[in-house]
């Protein structure tokens, strides 16, 4: 959904993991100004049996990122909603873990997992690692959907960041055109919920 040919691109996240002296070739430019970004593909299914060989497995990815951090203002690791080895990778290389919730009852579930998981991390591996936000997702004005987020904000009172993402077929619609939310319909519910939420987000982080 950024605009990059995948068919073009040499390198992916299992390259970067496997050998981190493919950090530089492994990024490509998106349709955002300023915004690179490294390809995860089908080619990570089986990357972490490949893993269990290697030593340092955990840090593996902390130190292919590191030549490049000194390059940008902040980076985004997207992983899978499996808590295996290669999301264990992304937690070691964070300082702090945004969190989306989808307002659905099984994602409750999911998030007590997680929870004891940053735990771990951070006493094992990662001390530094923390909580920057909890998003709240795929939000629709249901009685259940009420209900989860209204315990999600019971629960991480201090980390909600708003507005919740509210449902919506043009979210759905832009990674089929190749490009995010805010270049296909900025002004959609959803385009004005992210927006709104990276304004949050920024001022957070310190970038605005």
């Amino acid at each position: 959904g950024l605009g990059v040919d995948k068919s073009k691109v040499s390198a992916t996240t299992r390259d970067l993991i496997l050998n981190p002296e493919s950090a530089v070739s492994a990024r490509h430019a998106t349709a955002v100004e300023g915004l690179h970004m490294i390809v995860g593909d089908r080619s990570l299914v089986g990357l972490e049996q490949e893993m269990l060989r290697q030593l340092g497995r955990e840090r593996r990815l902390a130190e292919a990122l590191e030549p490049l951090l000194p390059h940008y203002d902040i980076v985004i690791i997207d992983t899978p909603p499996s808590l295996g080895l290669v999301s264990i990778n992304a937690l070691v290389a964070s300082d702090g873990i945004l969190i989306p919730v989808q307002t659905e009852y099984f994602a409750l579930e999911g998030l007590a997992l997680l929870a004891g998981t940053i735990r771990e991390v951070r006493g094992l591996l990662n001390p530094r690692l923390g909580v920057d936000g909890v998003l709240l997702t795929m939000h629709a004005p249901t009685l259940l959907n009420q209900q989860v987020a209204g315990e999600v904000r019971e629960t991480f009172p201090d980390l909600i960041v708003e507005p919740a993402i509210r449902r919506n077929i043009r979210l759905a619609e832009a990674p089929s055109h190749g490009i995010p939310i805010h270049l296909h319909d900025p002004t959609s519910a959803g385009g004005q919920d992210y927006q709104a939420m990276a304004t949050v987000l920024e001022r957070r982080w310190g970038l605005a």
